[in-house]
């Protein structure tokens, strides 16, 4: 999960409208990327949206036993600020309940015959506004400073 993360981090920093992202790992299965976009490019957040999905759906695509819980875009919940995605870490998928994978729930919970996932992950992307300064060249050190780890 830290890895994609990583992965994600380094896509988004490619974009010319990200001035720097800052990383929370609030627990360990679940962080939060909060994305400071300039100014001019506010209005086109769907966009910047819709990548960071498709990104998540290629990265969860090719890491091992990785799966968004949820189908199809259904699996990004939109929030005030953003979005959020569930994942689990599964490398033996049969017997594990399609509806839960699919909606997130279930209706027969614990009484249910199939196996539902114990540990689901969550990335949070949230936007805001970048002031017009980024508060690493204040520090004379460049926007890519926020890549380190």
């Amino acid at each position: 999960m830290r890895e994609l993360v990583r992965r994600l981090k380094h896509v988004l920093f490619t974009l010319k409208s990200i001035a720097y992202i800052d990383e929370l790992e609030e627990t360990v299965d679940s962080w939060t990327l909060i994305v400071h976009i300039r100014r001019a490019y506010l209005g086109k957040t769907e966009s910047f949206f819709n990548l960071t999905q498709q990104k998540l759906i290629e990265y969860a695509n090719l890491a091992p036993g990785l799966h968004i819980v949820g189908s199809g875009w259904n699996a990004f919940v939109i929030t005030p600020r953003g979005f959020y995605v569930r994942m689990i870490k599964e490398f033996k998928t049969s017997k594990i309940c399609h509806r839960f994978m699919r909606v997130g729930a279930c209706d027969f919970g614990a009484s249910c015959r199939f196996r539902h996932p114990q540990r689901v992950m969550a990335i949070n992307i949230e936007v805001c506004e970048a002031p017009d300064y980024s508060p690493f060249e204040e520090e004379g050190e460049e926007e890519q400073a926020c890549e380190e780890e």
